[in-house]
């Protein structure tokens, strides 16, 4: 379902993050809210519910992105993804400097469902919106593979591939909305972030597509369908 909104402002920040703008009529925001079109701010109409800043540190604390490691990476992604109705995951692929350490792969999954429904009833049992106490109640599941280096070098220069096309997609997308003045949304799709690090260089992203193992959608965007494919492979392993 996609859902046409007034747009506002698109700002586009390849290397660091994708911000959008956007301008909400009051009917609008009733479709937003009770449509579940991004899961922070879900039912804002009717209940209270987790501070998207407390949400996103709950997800840094369970899902972390400093894996500790004693010679240090030349690169590292994490590709974190929250759907809107299934639970939480993040993947990380690191290269050690060390070439005879391999390639190290770790996923994290949350067993028992929606991270963000588990803190909305935490919330509505009366408990204190603290990050640090209430990841103390959620349950995640880490698992390590190791994969060849061939395989860590396909997936890194499919990775780049991707970019390109990404980057194209939102040109065309902020090119089409300057000229028509509307914007087309996924409803019930998940945000893509992903964290690129390579020596003393970084990048980020943070995309919202279409909801993650949708039949017949796979994504509109290069990296989503990249981060998608990627996911499943490391879901079999």
């Amino acid at each position: 379902m996609q859902m046409i909104i007034k747009y506002t402002t698109l700002r586009i920040v390849i290397g660091l993050v994708l911000i959008a703008v956007l301008a909400f009529s009051p009917q609008d925001e009733n479709v937003l809210a009770t449509n579940n079109l991004y899961p922070q701010i879900a039912q804002l109409k009717t209940s209270t519910v987790i501070r998207l800043e407390t949400y996103k540190r709950v997800l840094d604390l369970l899902f972390s992105r400093d894996e500790p490691t004693s010679r240090g990476s030349l690169w590292t992604l994490v590709l974190r993804f929250m759907p809107s109705s299934r639970p939480e995951s993040q993947i990380i692929i690191r290269r050690d400097v060390d070439r005879n350490l391999g390639v190290e792969v770790i996923r994290y999954t949350s067993p028992d469902g929606s991270i963000y429904n588990q803190l909305n009833l935490a919330l509505a049992k009366g408990v204190k919106d603290d990050p640090a106490e209430m990841a103390k109640s959620i349950k995640v599941i880490r698992k390590k593979v190791n994969i060849s280096d061939a395989k860590a070098g396909q997936w890194h220069a499919s990775f780049f591939e991707s970019l390109t096309g990404t980057t194209k997609t939102l040109s065309q997308m902020l090119l089409e909305a300057e000229k028509t003045g509307v914007e087309s949304l996924v409803m019930h799709g998940t945000f893509y972030e992903l964290w690129y690090e390579q020596g003393l260089k970084e990048m980020s992203f943070n995309l919202y597509d279409s909801e993650i193992d949708k039949l017949g959608f796979n994504g509109e965007f290069k990296l989503v369908q990249w981060m998608n494919s990627l996911r499943r492979e490391v879901e079999k392993m």
